[in-house]
C-alpha cells in the first residue's frame, strides 16, 4: 500500500480544506485538510502485474527471435539491461539465456562448470561462480545481466543479479564502452549453439539503460507477490518488454509502444506455471 505521512502547514505552502495535488517531483498525492497535508507517498511495489502463462524452451532449438530490427539497436549501445523470471529444467547443462554473434550482451548459464556468464565479446566477459547456488532446478528465480559502458572499471560495467542481489565473480578481458556490433540477438540462444532448456518468463530490455541495483531489488521485491502476481518492469520504462501471455502462434507480443515483438521458433506458448 501507498505511505502516509502528514506535513503542518508551517512545513507547506498555505491552502484549502479539499485541495488536493499530485507532486511531480516525489510522484505523491497530497491533499489538504485545512491543517495538514495528508501525502500519499508513491511505492512502486504496488505497481504489479499478474502472468498467466509462460514460453516453455526445450533445450534442443528452441529460440525468439526480432526480424524487424535484429539487434533491437544493442549494437553501439553505452548501456543495457535484460531483466525477468526464469524456471531452469537442468542446471547441468550448458545454456543462453540470450546471447548473439561473437556473444556481445551475451548471457549463459553454464552447467558443465557451475558458472553464470555476461559477455560483452570475444575472450570479454564478467563470471559468476556457484550458478546452482543461486539458481535451483525446477524453481522460478529474477535474473538481470547489466551493461553500462560508463563505469570506470569491469566491477561497474557488467553485473549479475539473482533475485535482487548482486553476484561477486571475476572478469576476463576490459568491458567495453559500447556494445559491440550485433547482427542478430536471441532469447534462448546464441553463437555456442546451445540452448535454454525451461521456462521464461516477463521479459524486459533496455536499451541505453542500466537499471541501478535498488530499481533490480524493485523488480525482484521478495520474489513472487502470489501466484504469477510481481513487480512490473514498466516501473522503469523498457524499451521492450515481452510478457510471454500467448496461448499460442509464433508472435511474443511486445507491450510497449514501438517495441519489437519476438518471433517464437520451436518454443512452446501458454506454460501454466508463473512466477
Amino acid at each position: 500500500m501507498s505511505t502516509l505521512t502528514t506535513h503542518t502547514t508551517a512545513s507547506r505552502d498555505s491552502h484549502s480544506i479539499g485541495l488536493c495535488k499530485f507532486n511531480t517531483t516525489s510522484k505523491a498525492i497530497e491533499v489538504s485538510d485545512g491543517t495538514s497535508w495528508l501525502v500519499y507517498d508513491y511505492d512502486s511495489a504496488i505497481s504489479n502485474i499478474t502472468s498467466t502463462r509462460s514460453l516453455s524452451f526445450d533445450g534442443s532449438n528452441d529460440y525468439v527471435s526480432f526480424a524487424g530490427d535484429a539487434d533491437l539497436a544493442l549494437s553501439g549501445a553505452s548501456a543495457a539491461t535484460l531483466a525477468g523470471w526464469i524456471n531452469v529444467s537442468n542446471t547441468t547443462t550448458n545454456q543462453h539465456l540470450c546471447g548473439a554473434n561473437a556473444n556481445p550482451f551475451s548471457g549463459e548459464l553454464w552447467g558443465s562448470t557451475n558458472v553464470i556468464y555476461l559477455e560483452m565479446g570475444v575472450s570479454t566477459f564478467f563470471k559468476a561462480n556457484n550458478y546452482r547456488t543461486y539458481i535451483t532446478q525446477g524453481d522460478w528465480h529474477h535474473i538481470a545481466f547489466v551493461f553500462d559502458g560508463s563505469g570506470s572499471t569491469n566491477a561497474e560495467r557488467a553485473k549479475i543479479y539473482v533475485d535482487g542481489t548482486s553476484l561477486s565473480g571475476t572478469y576476463t578481458g576490459t568491458m567495453p564502452t559500447t556494445i559491440p556490433s550485433i547482427t542478430n540477438w536471441y532469447l534462448g540462444k546464441g553463437s555456442y549453439n546451445v540452448y535454454y532448456n525451461g521456462l521464461m518468463d516477463e521479459m524486459a530490455l533496455w536499451v541505453g539503460t542500466a537499471l541501478s541495483a535498488s530499481q533490480i531489488s524493485s523488480l525482484y521485491g521478495s520474489g513472487s507477490l502470489g501466484t504469477g502476481v510481481v513487480n512490473s518492469p514498466e516501473l522503469y520504462s523498457p524499451n521492450h518488454f515481452w510478457r510471454f501471455e500467448e496461448t499460442s502462434g509464433t508472435t511474443a507480443s511486445n507491450e510497449i509502444s514501438g517495441g519489437q515483438d519476438g518471433t517464437i521458433n520451436g518454443a512452446t506458448p501458454g506454460n501454466t506455471s508463473v512466477p
